[in-house]
């Protein structure tokens, strides 16, 4: 039997293709014209007669990513599509853990496994699994009234309204709302206990209302403090444990010009870069960021795909500065 594919092979024609192939006893010979050949990509055993060896339908997973992390609670939508392969008929199903367009599951911290499933109406099957983490934090912001990002400086500065909560289960070791050393008098200070920041410690300062006591233990997403929209606004981020010391002053990190906050710390951007994997609006980067290291064994997140880079300003940011629209 020969058959010539004369122009690009549509799914019908492939299809078709094949329902010959299984008929032949003898010997098949496809022969396929120049700029076609594209057209027809399954192989064809000639020498037996066999019938057509279909590709099978193909999945792809754009969301969630391979090896991408994301916070407790946070909202990521499912991204998936599948596509006929080969001489192999439509595709009859194509069904995923969750469907297309709907939020997977981040109600608990773990590696968890999204698997989508294509099936052709010849009946090839192709299955699909990507892992992701869901780390034991959450994004603290994710409940603040009209958020708006400012800069990167020491931590990462926000403004808005309303409750703060704990990133993560910890020790609240200071909390105060009369702290002199900083705008607004409010310092909060806690160490995490559990995952891959076990045991370093997260400030949040300037212009709140603390809602918990020193030696409280907090639980991840527990509301531990309220945020006044006034400037200069709200800074948090890595704290070195020691009275109401920032991790990048303790580094020795601090901008040498006028303004301590003049430029974008390594903590900050570590933190910052944080705060986005767990979902929340990043923080701006100021020009010329200082090539600095965070302290030796410091934890590392790699999420290939997952976090866009923090958006970066020409000019220097003043204290107080956000993106919010005037």
């Amino acid at each position: 039997l020969r058959i010539c594919v004369l122009r690009r092979a549509g799914p019908h024609e492939r299809f078709q293709i094949e329902r010959l192939a299984r008929l032949v006893t003898g010997f098949l010979l496809v022969c396929v014209c120049a700029g076609t050949a594209a057209a027809v990509t399954p192989k064809v055993d000639t020498m037996s007669g066999g019938a057509l060896q279909s590709a099978g339908p193909s999945v792809r997973i754009v969301s969630p990513r391979p090896g991408g992390l994301y916070g407790l609670w946070s909202r990521v939508i499912a991204r998936f599509s599948c596509t006929e392969g080969g001489t192999s008929g439509s595709i009859a199903t194509c069904i995923g853990t969750v469907a297309d367009g709907q939020a997977i599951d981040t109600r608990s911290s773990g590696t968890e496994t999204f698997t989508v499933t294509a099936t052709d109406t010849a009946g090839n099957t192709v299955t699909k699994s990507v892992n992701y983490t869901v780390l034991p934090y959450t994004n603290p912001l994710r409940f603040v009234r009209r958020l708006a990002p400012g800069r990167i400086d020491q931590g990462v500065d926000y403004a808005g309204s309303g409750p703060i909560r704990a990133l993560g289960r910890g020790t609240v070791i200071k909390a105060t709302n009369k702290d002199p050393g900083w705008p607004g008098h409010g310092w909060l200070l806690y160490q995490l206990a559990r995952g891959p920041f076990a045991g370093k410690y997260v400030y949040v300062s300037e212009n709140i209302t603390v809602s918990v006591k020193a030696g409280q233990t907090v639980t991840t997403g527990e509301k531990i403090a309220t945020l006044h929209d006034a400037y200069p606004n709200m800074e948090t981020g890595w704290a070195s444990g020691i009275r109401d010391t920032t991790l990048a002053n303790a580094d020795g990190h601090l901008c040498p010009c006028a303004d301590p906050g003049g430029w974008s710390t390594i903590e900050g951007r570590n933190f910052g870069h944080l705060l986005v994997v767990l979902g929340a609006r990043s923080g701006y980067l100021q020009p010329d960021p200082p090539k600095q290291r965070m302290p030796p064994g410091w934890p590392r997140l790699s999420s290939p795909g997952t976090v866009a880079a923090a958006p970066e300003s020409r000019t220097p940011l003043p204290e107080g500065w956000t993106a919010r629209p005037k």
